[in-house]
C-alpha cells in the first residue's frame, strides 16, 4: 500500500522529480534513484525556511541501513569522478549534515585530501578561514585543517552536501574559499538538486563573475513546490511532543573503544589519503572491540549506531563493520538542528529527542529524531513507487563486489552481503526488499519481525551512541542529557567513546615529514 507523504497530503508540499543520474548493474540501490526515492518532505519552525528535506539515504534523520549510505556516497562519487577525470583533487564536506558523506565521496575518489567544515570551536586546531550558511539553525562554518598548506593549493575542490536548494549557499562557500585561496575548478557535488531555472541561472552568473569553472552533479534533480503560507501554517501547529517516557527506564553501558592518537577519526583537521591504511586498522579494531561487547551482553539484539553531529563516517563505518558481522544494524546520527515531529503515518519525524549539548560552552539544545527500529529508511515515510527495484536477478550473493569490491575503501570487505541479503526488489515498494532483514528469504537476524508499517513488532534495538572525547562530559549522563533522555524512553543504551586524534600532533606530524597528500 503506497502512502502519500503527511506534508503533501495535509499541506501541499509537493516533490517533483526531473531527472536521475549515475547508477550501475551491481549496486545496493536502485539503478534510478527518483527523487521521492531520496527524500521526504519534512517540517521545522523557521522563519527563513519552514520546510525540510529528509534524506532516507544519508543516515542523519532516520535510522538507515549503513551499506544504502555508503552506496549512496559511492555512486555521488563516481559523479564525481566522471567530471574530474583522472585529476587529484580536494574534498570539502559541509557540516554538520554532510560531513560523512563528503567522507564517502572522497574515499570512492582516493582524493588526497579530504577536509570537513566544522562549528565546534577546537581549542588546541588552528582556524584557517570560514564562511556562512544562509538558512541553516547553525550558520558558521569553521575550517581548520593541520597544517593550512594540506588544504590550501590550486587543485580542484570538490564541495559535497546533502541538498543544493537554490545554490546560494553553495556560491557564497565558493566565493567565500575562492577569495581566500583561488581555485580554476569546483565541483558541487549534493544527493539531490532541487534548484528552479531561475536558480541555475544565477548560480551560472556568479560562477562567471568569480572566473572559473564549476560542475554540479546529484544524484537526482527536481523541485520543491511550497504553499505561500507554509510558514505561518506551521508556526500555527501544535507545539511538538520530545522525549517520550516509558514506564521502565532503560539501561546504561560504556565502551571505550581503541583509537591511535595520530589516526584522524574523521576529516575535521583533514585526512590524507596516506592515512587511509592507519585509519582501516583502527576501524577493525574498534568494530571488533564493540562487536564483542554487543555479543556478550545483548546476543542477538539489532543495533541503532548514533553519530554526534559531526561525527558521522567513522560511526557509521562501525555500523556497516557489525552488519558484515551479522548484527541487524541500522545507523543515523544527533543534530543541532530542531524539527517539527509528528507522530502521523507518511511523516518522516515520527519520534523526538531534545537534551542538552554536550560539549562544554555550548547553550543551545541538541536532537535526535526517530531512534527506533525501521525496517528500512524509506518504509517508515511512503512505499514507492513500483518499478524502482533492482532487478530480481541482482541478488547480491556472497562474493559479488560492490564497486571495486567495497563501499568506502573495503567497508564491505570483499563487497559481499551475503546469500542475496539485499536481493529481489531491493528498495522497491518502500522496503529494502524481499531479502531485507524481516522480509520472505531474508538474512536470519535474530529477534525481527516484519510489520506494514515501517515499524518492526517486538523489536528492541539496543542504541550504539558513539561520540568524540570533547563530548565525554557530566552532561551527557546528567538530568536532560542526551543518556538521561534516551534510557527514560525506555532504551537500552552503549556508550561508545572515541578517544580521537590530538590536532597538535596532526599538524606536527605532517609538518616534519615530507608533504603526505598522496
Amino acid at each position: 500500500m503506497n502512502i502519500d507523504p503527511w506534508a503533501t497530503t495535509n499541506l501541499g508540499i509537493e516533490l517533483r522529480h526531473e531527472r536521475s543520474h549515475g547508477g550501475g548493474a551491481v549496486d545496493v540501490l536502485p539503478a534510478e534513484l527518483p527523487i521521492a526515492t531520496l527524500i521526504q518532505p519534512g517540517l521545522r519552525r523557521n522563519p527563513r525556511r519552514a520546510h525540510l528535506l529528509v534524506s532516507t539515504v544519508l543516515g542523519k534523520h532516520l535510522p538507515t541501513d549503513p551499506r544504502v549510505v555508503l552506496g549512496a556516497g559511492n555512486r555521488l562519487g563516481d559523479l564525481v569522478r566522471d567530471v574530474l577525470g583522472d585529476r587529484e583533487a580536494v574534498v570539502l564536506g559541509f557540516a554538520e549534515t554532510a560531513t560523512g558523506l563528503g567522507h564517502c565521496v572522497a574515499a570512492r575518489i582516493g582524493a588526497g585530501c579530504y577536509l570537513h567544515s566544522t562549528r565546534r570551536e577546537v581549542p588546541d586546531a588552528t582556524t584557517l578561514t570560514g564562511f556562512e550558511e544562509g538558512h541553516s539553525h547553525a550558520t558558521s562554518h569553521l575550517l581548520q585543517p593541520a597544517p593550512a598548506d594540506i588544504f590550501v593549493n590550486d587543485l580542484p575542490l570538490v564541495l559535497v552536501d546533502d541538498e543544493i536548494s537554490t545554490g546560494d549557499t553553495a556560491i557564497d562557500a565558493v566565493r567565500a574559499l575562492h577569495a581566500f585561496s583561488p581555485r580554476a575548478h569546483y565541483v558541487l557535488a549534493s544527493l539531490v538538486d532541487m534548484r528552479t531555472e531561475s536558480d541555475r541561472t544565477r548560480f551560472e552568473v556568479a560562477a562567471d563573475e568569480l572566473g572559473a569553472r564549476i560542475d554540479t552533479v546529484c544524484l537526482a534533480a527536481g523541485r520543491t513546490l511550497l504553499p505561500d503560507d507554509l510558514v505561518e501554517t506551521v508556526s500555527s501547529m501544535p507545539d511538538p511532543v520530545l522525549n517520550p517516557t516509558a514506564a521502565q527506564r532503560g539501561s546504561f553501558d560504556r565502551i571505550e573503544l581503541p583509537w591511535p592518537a595520530s589516526v584522524p577519526e574523521g576529516g575535521r583537521h583533514g585526512i590524507l589519503r596516506s592515512d587511509t591504511d592507519a585509519f582501516e586498522a583502527a576501524l577493525v579494531q574498534a568494530a571488533e572491540a564493540l562487536r564483542v561487547r554487543l555479543a556478550d551482553d545483548f546476543a542477538g539484539r539489532p543495533a541503532i549506531v548514533l553519530g554526534h553531529e559531526e561525527l558521522m563516517y567513522l560511526p557509521l563505518r562501525l555500523a556497516a563493520e557489525l552488519a558484515d558481522a551479522g548484527i541487524a544494524t541500522r545507523f543515523q546520527t544527533t543534530t543541532r538542528s530542531p524539527a517539527y515531529v509528528l507522530d502521523e503515518p507518511g511523516y518522516p519525524l515520527r519520534r523526538g529527542f531534545r537534551f542538552v549539548a554536550p560539549e562544554a560552552g555550548e547553550v543551545e539544545p541538541r536532537y535526535l529524531y526517530n531512534a527506533h527500529w525501521i525496517e528500512d529508511a524509506l518504509s517508515e515515510v511512503a512505499a514507492l513507487d513500483d518499478g524502482v527495484a533492482l532487478d530480481d536477478g541482482v541478488a547480491l550473493d556472497d562474493g559479488v563486489a560492490l564497486g571495486n569490491g567495497a563501499l568506502g575503501n573495503g567497508a564491505l570487505g570483499n563487497g559481499a552481503l551475503g546469500n542475496g541479503a539485499l536481493g529481489n526488489g531491493a528498495l522497491g515498494n518502500g522496503a529494502l526488499g524481499d531479502h531485507a532483514p524481516g522480509g520472505e528469504g531474508a538474512v536470519d537476524y535474530p529477534g525481527l519481525t516484519r510489520s506494514a508499517g515501517g515499524r518492526s513488532v517486538g523489536v528492541e534495538p539496543v542504541l550504539v551512541v558513539v561520540i568524540d572525547a570533547p563530548a565525554d562530559t557530566a552532561e551527557l549522563r546528567a538530568a536532560g542529557g542526551l543518556i538521561d533522555v534516551l534510557t527514560a524512553s525506555g532504551d537500552d543504551v552503549v556508550l561508545a567513546v572515541l578517544p580521537g586524534a590530538d590536532p597538535r600532533l596532526l599538524h606536527a606530524e605532517r609538518t616534519v615529514a615530507e608533504p603526505r597528500m598522496l
